[in-house]
Formats: structure tokens, sequence, C-alpha cells
């Protein structure tokens, strides 16, 4: 069965997800979907995406807007990253604010970034493999994104690898209004 909790108190509506997980001298065997309990923060799963990246590269910061907004659960399968969320919503408290933690392969537990949010992660590792399931269904027209290096972040890394893409994004405070969720 799997466990869910809140992130921290500061963003409540950022969760950590434990799933059931049986070790022993053969290896491990993790349960990372049980419909019943998923259903309970995720109510239906669109996509799944299998990232892999190397060292130093920076993927996001990226989001969609209304009314294709994202929530995602980002399990990291191997290696190590420095992981980030950026809360967008307007009329939150916590609009703009934005928190980091280290997620690897040997956590027990995924991240899940519900709609609102905006995401990005560094690898700290020579590379690293993540799975993402997601509610909502990706829309290039509505996407959107803030640069990465823009914010005051330790991404963990030494010399960043950015897509072109990302590196053309705006900085947080030059966001279009229409990417504001």
């Amino acid at each position: 069965m799997l466990h869910i909790e809140n992130y921290s108190e500061k963003f409540s509506d950022v969760k950590k997800i434990y799933f059931h997980n049986h070790n022993d001298v053969r290896g491990s065997f993790i349960k990372v979907y049980e419909n019943k309990e998923f259903q309970k923060v995720m109510p239906t799963v669109d996509e799944i995406y299998l990232s892999t990246s190397q060292k130093n590269v920076i993927r996001g910061i990226h989001f969609q807007s209304t009314p294709h907004q994202l929530t995602k659960v980002i399990t990291c399968l191997s290696g190590s990253i420095v992981d980030l969320f950026i809360d967008l919503r307007k009329n939150s408290d916590t609009y703009g604010s934005f928190e980091i933690l280290k997620l690897s392969e040997s956590d027990e537990f995924s991240i899940l970034i519900p709609k609102g949010f905006g995401h990005g992660f560094s690898v700290t590792t020579d590379s690293a493999t993540l799975l993402y399931y997601q509610q909502g269904c990706y829309d290039i027209k509505f996407e959107g994104g803030i640069h990465p290096l823009s914010l005051d972040v330790d991404w963990g890394i030494s010399e960043s690898i950015i897509s072109e893409r990302d590196s053309k994004l705006p900085a947080f405070e030059q966001l279009d209004e229409k990417f504001n969720l």
C-alpha cells in the first residue's frame, strides 16, 4: 500500500509518495502504482515519461497554463538529482516561492507536484533516469517556462548544460501574464 504525506508545511499541496518496497538478498521489488491509493492524489494518469540525462544537465523549469495544467509524480530510478518546484498560482500565499530537494535512486519515495507549479531538475551524478506519471497531456500551445539560471538556486552542479529552448526562457519576473496560473 502507498503511503502519502505532505512534503512540507509551506507547500501542503506538494506530496511525498512512499511505495511498498520489498528488499531481500535478490534485490528489491517496488510497487510504483496502486490505482485505489494513487487516485487520492492523482485521479487519472494520462501520460508516463522516462527521462535520462547526463551529469550537469538542467531540465526545466517547465509548466503548462490553464486549461492544460499538469500534475506530475516524479521518481528517480537511477542516479541523483536536485529537484525544484515553484508555485505559479497567482492567488496563492506562496506564489513565486520555490523549494529544492534531492532525489536519488535510494529514496523510497516520489514527489507529487500539483498543477499550478513549475518543475525542473539538475543531474548531480554521471547520469540519472526519472519516471514521470502525469495527469493532463502535454500541449505545446500551453507550455511555459522559467530560465533555470534566473532563480537563486544551488543546482549542485559545476557547469550547466541547458537546452537551446530552455536557455531562451524568460526570468520569473518576466513571465507572460498568460502563464501566471
